[in-house]
């Protein structure tokens, strides 16, 4: 799990101050991507940038920062060479960027609708993050190279991505970073053993997860904050509500729900995933009856059942949930794939 800018003002209402630890830059073998974040304030931390001997020293010098001169935005970066200097295995190289943050600190906020902005800033401190969201509106003050990496992935030529602008010659390099991390919508239809598992075990991940069922007492007391609760009389009801190109996984009480959300999902053709739990012999059976409503062959076969990857077996529901989250975390990766081909030949 990765801290955003977005995220700050909201542990700014729980500490005075509090640095932002990013991996902006990695080569060879190391513990996490570009991007990578955590935070650091008096009261503890949140979130990992790989943990072992890297992130231990990175949460030391956070925390000398946090007693450093009140310098507005205060921004150093560090590279660090993990086998010379920490004894780290992996051998790679990474470029951290550490940000100080009060609880003062102007930090324009990503709308929750519509097309997710950048963030950019220079590696200097003294100067808020800007917030870029329109290619027709980018500050006449952008140096070249920096308007023209966002212009990039403003017009959809370049995935939005973390990136460090450091062309040879400037003085100043520039790290951007997306507004909003992608997030993936989960129909999730049903709040049994098997569903809680899955919604537990997907804790931490760029997600949401839309969990349906019948009744209220059917969820736990307390909600994780990667999922939102949807009560419906038939869980078919709530197949329209859900945003097109949703992941959907079916594991409801009743044989004949779970039928009748199959059928309203294929029919209505507009999903990313469609995964039911049960066994071959569940598949065969609604394989016959969706095409004696009408689905036909090329819909018929995105269906997945059994839910899960081939090599893990068992039927513990923590089993289950475990070989599930792993099958949607490579539905999603080969969906990012996807997108990003399209847009490098659109």
């Amino acid at each position: 799990m990765s801290i955003g800018l977005d995220d700050i003002p909201a542990h700014l209402d729980r500490c005075e101050a509090l640095v932002r630890i990013v991996v902006i830059a990695s080569q060879g073998s190391v513990p996490r991507e570009a991007g990578a974040s955590m935070i650091v304030s008096r009261q503890g931390q949140e979130g990992t940038i790989g943990g072992g001997a890297l992130e231990l020293s990175a949460v030391d010098r956070a925390r000398s920062l946090l007693d450093a001169p009140d310098t507005p935005y205060l921004r150093s970066v560090i590279s660090v060479p993990l086998g010379p200097n920490l004894g780290q295995c992996c051998g790679g190289n990474v470029k951290i960027l550490f940000e100080r943050y009060f609880r003062n600190s102007q930090i324009e906020q990503n709308e929750t609708g519509g097309e997710a902005g950048l963030y950019a800033r220079s590696l200097a401190s003294g100067s808020a993050p800007i917030l870029l969201r329109d290619r027709k509106a980018l500050p006449e003050t952008l140096p070249l190279h920096v308007r023209s990496a966002v212009m990039a992935m403003l017009i959809g030529r370049e995935p939005h991505r973390p990136l460090l602008v450091d062309p040879a010659g400037e003085d100043q390099a520039w790290w951007i970073e997306p507004a909003r991390p992608q997030i993936t919508n989960i129909a999730l239809y049903g709040a049994g053993h098997v569903g809680r598992e899955i919604v537990r075990v997907m804790a931490g991940l760029p997600i949401k997860i839309i969990w349906i069922d019948t009744s209220l007492e059917r969820f736990p007391d307390i909600l994780p904050v990667h999922a939102q609760r949807l009560i419906a009389q038939s869980p078919v009801d709530a197949v329209a509500h859900i945003p097109a190109d949703s992941l959907h996984l079916v594991l409801t009480y009743s044989h004949a729900f779970d039928l009748q959300v199959c059928l309203a999902i294929l029919a209505r053709n507009e999903f990313g995933f469609l995964g039911l739990i049960g066994s071959s012999t569940k598949r065969a059976r609604f394989l016959k009856r969706l095409g004696e409503a009408g689905i036909d062959q090329a819909r018929l076969s995105r269906l997945t059942c059994p839910i899960g990857i081939g090599d893990i077996h068992g039927k513990e529901p923590a089993v289950i949930a475990v070989s599930v989250a792993a099958q949607l975390l490579q539905v999603i990766q080969r969906r990012q794939i996807d997108q990003t081909i399209l847009k490098e030949h659109a």
